[in-house]
């Protein structure tokens, strides 16, 4: 995959631009930085598995089981972490 690729796949995502400006009023907190993350892990950095989460959203991916993953998505379906506010608070 091309540099010019990831741009034209991401440039316009509503999800990157949500993280983006997210991350800009968090004071460019690391925790809410957009994070390239492959949707299937078992994939490759293909264009079609990739997705924008938050650092800490991606970081949390990586703890849990897919089923628990699943279930966290289904709670959180724009993939922010606004469940995790809630739930760290």
């Amino acid at each position: 995959m091309s540099k010019e690729d990831f741009i034209a796949r991401f440039y316009n995502d509503p999800d990157f631009i949500r993280i983006w400006l997210d991350w800009q009023e968090s004071g460019y907190d690391l925790r809410m930085a957009p994070s390239v993350d492959r949707v299937d892990p078992t994939r490759g950095y293909e264009l079609d598995n990739l997705q924008i989460l938050t650092n800490e959203a991606n970081t949390l991916k990586g703890t849990m089981s897919p089923s628990l993953w699943d279930a966290f998505k289904a709670y959180s379906p724009t993939r922010t972490l606004v469940l995790l506010r809630v739930v760290g608070e």
